[in-house]
């Protein structure tokens, strides 16, 4: 992915500004559905009631076989980190790689969550023998939801207050729950990375 243009769609290519003015949007709308104030952390797990949350692992799928469990959890969690499927009650099932950290978990639920809020419908659905499923979404529809998780999880204002407050990657991006790849992608989405790798000690400090 590019920072200077994303994926195409019916309108042509969208430039960055305008990828990170919708996720800023509905990051706001995400938040205020959660209850939570514009700079507090979001823990979509201690938030499931807040925004209808079920959220499971494949060990809580009942009709998988040690076989089966097996081959879903040495997926690559790259290729497969969870899946989301709205339940007949209105809540929103989160199925979890359990493989990965729970920073990255936390990306994957609001992932989730934004495709749902979005009202992304998959492009592709392929059901395993053991009930587990793998949805696709196209390219603009995941561009949509990870920039909208990620500005979720990381608000704008968070994200400047940590780079000209100096603070490294892994600091601010634990202190709110998410992954270092996800900070790193907020700082460089917001135009930020040149200021953090400055301010870091990563580049030439100003004279």
């Amino acid at each position: 992915m590019t920072m200077s243009k994303t994926s195409q769609s019916g309108e042509g290519e969208r430039t960055t500004r305008a990828l990170v003015n919708f996720a800023e949007e509905h990051a706001v709308l995400l938040r205020q559905r959660a209850g939570v104030r514009p700079r507090d952390r979001l823990d979509p797990r201690a938030l499931v009631d807040e925004l209808k949350l079920v959220i499971v692992e494949p060990s809580n799928v009942t009709k998988a076989t040690v076989e089966d469990y097996a081959l879903v959890t040495k997926a690559d969690v790259k290729a497969w980190s969870g899946m989301g499927k709205r339940l007949p009650n209105g809540c929103l099932l989160v199925m979890l790689h359990p493989s990965q950290t729970p920073e990255r978990a936390n990306v994957t639920i609001m992932e989730e969550v934004a495709h749902a809020h979005l009202g992304h419908r998959p492009s592709q659905l392929i059901l395993h023998p053991n009930g587990l499923e793998k949805r696709a979404y196209n390219e603009k529809d995941e561009d949509d939801a990870y920039w909208t998780a990620a500005a979720t999880l990381l608000p704008r204002d968070v994200v400047v207050h940590a780079v000209w407050q100096r603070q490294r990657v892994t600091e601010f991006a634990a202190a709110y729950g998410a992954s270092p790849e996800c900070a790193e992608f907020r700082i460089k989405t917001l135009g930020l990375w040149s200021a953090y790798k400055t301010y870091s000690g990563r580049g030439r400090r100003a004279s």
